[in-house]
């Protein structure tokens, strides 16, 4: 392997920069690391991980795609592989749990500001199924034991602009699917069932 040598008793040990040149007319080089592929079994694993410590918060871990000054940003694509006969790979995003006496960390899905025009979209979907049943969509609030059981707010962007009679705040919408031969799906709304005292 390739690696730095350990630290002295008072230091760090050394950096480590794998990094094409800059280009002065052009684009710059690119970047491949991977494993090779396997005609009898698996490919090879892909690990990158941060080296664990006893001081301070842990080490950070940053996937950024490029900066531009004309165009569009880089783009960030992380996805899973192809099954030609069998299940496409799973992803899976979550935090470590908590320690003994912390919350477990939280995650941020968000687009950015736009400085002129309007901000990016999200979507968050399953695909669609050319033989069977679209994929469920969960968004749930996981359990306590200790207190009010968590929130889920669901809330539409406001509007500040004064100058336009017509602008109105965003709207919430909540459809069940269409059905070409059945009735359309229904849309329910139940509150909370209580063990002890009075429902939602």
């Amino acid at each position: 392997g390739v690696v730095t040598a350990a630290s002295g008793t008072t230091g760090v040990s050394g950096y480590m920069v794998l990094s094409t040149g800059v280009s002065a007319n052009g684009n710059s080089g690119a970047m491949f690391v991977g494993s090779g592929t396997s005609s009898s079994g698996r490919g090879g694993a892909l690990y990158v991980t941060v080296g664990s410590g006893n001081s301070g918060s842990g080490g950070e871990l940053v996937l950024s795609g490029g900066d531009s000054a004309q165009h569009s940003g880089g783009r960030v694509v992380i996805k899973t592989g192809y099954g030609s006969a069998t299940t496409s790979g799973s992803l899976y995003v979550a935090t470590a749990d908590s320690g003994a006496n912390g919350v477990s960390g939280y995650i941020v899905l968000s687009t950015g500001v736009s400085a002129k025009g309007n901000s990016g979209h999200m979507l968050v979907g399953s695909g669609d199924s050319t033989s069977g049943r679209g994929g469920a969509v969960y968004v749930t609030v996981g359990s306590g034991n200790s207190g009010s059981g968590g929130d889920m707010i669901v809330t539409a962007g406001a509007t500040s602009d004064l100058g336009d009679a017509t602008a109105l705040g965003g709207q919430v919408y909540l459809s069940a699917g269409t059905s070409a031969a059945q009735t359309g799906g229904r849309v329910l709304i139940r509150s909370g069932v209580s063990t002890q005292q009075t429902s939602g």
